[in-house]
């Protein structure tokens, strides 16, 4: 990591800390490891991204040549894959308000799942989280009424109302490291809940990293794939538009070829970002975007720039608000 690297990551650091101090916690600890990274803003719309450990390999395949800033468009129509059971529908208790095009709600950021001791450094141990604690925070949403919901359901309520189940929850992936696979994807079917997996596409089929075969056999059980660009660089910091739109346009393409489903939502590697990436995310098709800023409020204005937290983060620092608004609502 060069020096511009490691000046982000303490910088991340410090104003995650300073975020966490300013917040009174709620009193309830699964397992917790620690705050996780995440975006830091100096000043309002200008992201700070912040570094992640133990980065995957950076050798990418040459992208293809492509036209000045064009949207997006597949060479077929698409359709979207089928949601089996893992994601919930709307039940009596369905969060549904009149006139409404706002809700509070978790969206759960993971990264690596994986046996053994703890990390050594400090950010890789933000990014881990043992088979046995995920199994434990999946109990927990389970045990307390929670469901979990696809992105397209959230923006299908926040643009057209379409109720969604109480307590909503997305549980995203970030990277397509094979051991979300290996251990975390039979946990959630154990526990019913359904997630959503951001893949780089040129990791894809390689040592450490899912497969094709493998995301095929998720979305034949009802999870949902996401694009996390084609080789996972920090978009914002690229000086060469050709080349952010094929990291984005690029992998969504990608995706829909091999796996025949559209691919509607997308991740920002390190959470980095600016209002001409926005905009080429929109302009590829992406309905939804994830990035890594705190936060469990949302509006269809916010489609492009979904916030997302660790579950610690969620459930000591989040959850107490979340399900006191939805209580309310449902008053």
């Amino acid at each position: 990591m060069n020096a511009r690297g490691l000046a982000l990551v303490i910088t991340a650091a410090m104003v995650a800390a300073w975020a966490l101090s300013a917040m009174p916690p709620v009193q309830i600890t699964v397992n917790s490891p620690g705050p996780a990274p995440v975006e830091a803003r100096t000043a309002p719309g200008v992201p700070v991204a912040a570094q992640e450990a133990a980065e995957p390999p950076t050798e990418a395949a040459s992208p293809p040549a492509i036209a000045d800033a064009e949207p997006y468009a597949p060479s077929a129509v698409l359709a979207a894959p089928e949601e089996a059971a893992p994601f919930s529908r709307p039940g009596p208790a369905a969060i549904a308000v009149p006139g409404s095009r706002a809700i509070d709600m978790p969206i759960l950021i993971y990264h690596t799942i994986r046996p053994g001791p703890p990390p050594a450094s400090q950010m890789a141990r933000w990014l881990t989280v043992t088979p046995e604690a995920f199994e434990q925070q999946l109990k927990f949403l389970k045990d307390n009424g929670y469901h979990s919901i696809s992105f397209s359901q959230l923006a299908d309520f926040l643009e057209k109302g379409i109720a969604l189940p109480d307590r909503p929850a997305i549980i995203s992936f970030d990277d397509g490291w094979d051991n979300q696979f290996v251990y975390g994807y039979p946990l959630l079917l154990k526990y019913g809940f359904g997630a959503t997996f951001f893949v780089v596409t040129n990791y894809l089929d390689r040592p450490n990293f899912m497969t094709i075969e493998q995301l095929k056999t998720m979305i034949a059980n009802g999870m949902a794939i996401g694009a996390h660009t084609r080789s996972h660089p920090a978009l914002a910091g690229i000086g060469n538009p050709h080349k952010q739109w094929d990291e984005i346009a690029g992998s969504k393409s990608f995706l829909e070829e091999r796996l025949g489903v559209a691919i509607d939502t997308f991740a920002y590697p390190y959470g980095s970002y600016n209002a001409a990436v926005e905009a080429m995310v929109k302009a590829a098709g992406f309905r939804t975007a994830r990035t890594v800023n705190f936060g469990t409020h949302y509006t269809a204005d916010d489609l492009a720039t979904l916030a997302g937290l660790t579950f610690p983060i969620y459930v000591n620092h989040y959850r107490g608000k979340v399900e006191l608004t939805a209580h309310e609502m449902a008053r």
